[in-house]
Formats: structure tokens, C-alpha cells, sequence
């Protein structure tokens, strides 16, 4: 399994997860990131942050790291119930992440140029075309998530 983020600054990441995920290998992952992200962006006191729904992610721990890192700009299934936070994300949701939208078929154009035959070589691969992202893609898709975002408000929720 592949963990990555994206922000206007880069691409952070890829975390290579070699067994299942669990809440406390997922609050390492964020401990990396959040270290990564603070370095990368002096604008990370106005960042947002939004994950899936994975059970892992879950968590009252998780959240609460969250919390203390970006205060109720975190985008996440359930954050809302336990943080008490006015941001409901609602499980079914569309794929508005840039890491859905973009990176991961992105990525796989370029791994899949060659074909990898082992498992080092895929990683190899993925991390090689991660630094090969031009700057510039990162600043105009994360201006296509803010256009996603304004169609899912125009059509109030509902499919666009």
C-alpha cells in the first residue's frame, strides 16, 4: 500500500506500507508528514487536511493528532462526531481529493512506462515518478480542486 499528500508546494510521500494498516501505524505515517509538511509550506497554519474514510483513520487518536496539527480544518468520515467540529463528511462522497482525482492514475501513466518486475522495482518506480512531477502541476491541481469544490456546493451536494 501507497500513502502520499499533496499540497501547492509538492508532493509528500510516498509511505510504503508493507503490512495491513492500523491506527498507530497510520498516527506514524502522520507524525512523518505533518514533520515533512511544517518543513515544505509556511503556510501549513492554513492548511486543510482530508483523508478517506478507513476504518484506521478513524480513530479518537488520530483525531485528536489532527486536531492538535490543523484545528477544525481536517476533512474526514466521523470527525465531526467525535470533535464536535461543523465538518460532516459524508461517506460516499465523490473522489475530490487530488490524490484521487490525480495523482494515483498520474502515477501509474508512469510506473507502468516500464514494467516493473519486483516489488523494489515498483517502489523504485513510484518514487522516481514522484520526483519527476513538474512544481507547477501542484499549483493547478490544487486549482482543480477548488473548482471541484465549488460544483459540489452549485449543485448543493448532488452529482455534477
Amino acid at each position: 500500500m501507497i500513502w502520499a499528500a499533496i499540497s501547492t508546494k509538492g508532493i509528500i510521500g510516498p509511505f510504503f506500507l508493507e503490512q495491513m494498516i492500523n491506527a498507530a501505524k497510520y498516527l506514524g505515517i502522520l507524525d512523518e508528514f505533518v514533520e515533512v509538511h511544517y518543513a515544505l509550506d509556511d503556510h501549513w497554519n492554513a492548511s486543510w487536511f482530508m483523508q478517506d474514510g478507513a476504518r484506521s483513520h478513524r480513530t479518537p487518536a488520530v483525531f485528536d493528532f489532527l486536531s492538535e496539527h490543523f484545528n477544525d480544518r481536517v476533512i474526514a468520515l466521523d470527525y465531526d462526531k467525535l470533535t464536535r467540529s461543523d465538518m460532516a463528511w459524508l461517506p460516499y462522497s465523490s473522489d475530490l481529493t487530488p490524490c484521487d482525482f490525480f495523482l494515483w492514475g498520474y502515477l501509474k501513466g508512469l510506473v507502468y512506462l516500464q514494467t516493473p518486475q519486483t516489488i523494489a522495482e515498483l517502489k523504485q518506480h513510484i518514487t522516481a515518478a514522484c520526483e519527476k512531477i513538474p512544481s507547477d502541476v501542484f499549483v493547478r491541481v490544487s486549482g482543480q480542486f477548488c473548482l471541484r469544490l465549488r460544483h459540489v456546493v452549485v449543485a448543493n451536494g448532488g452529482y455534477f
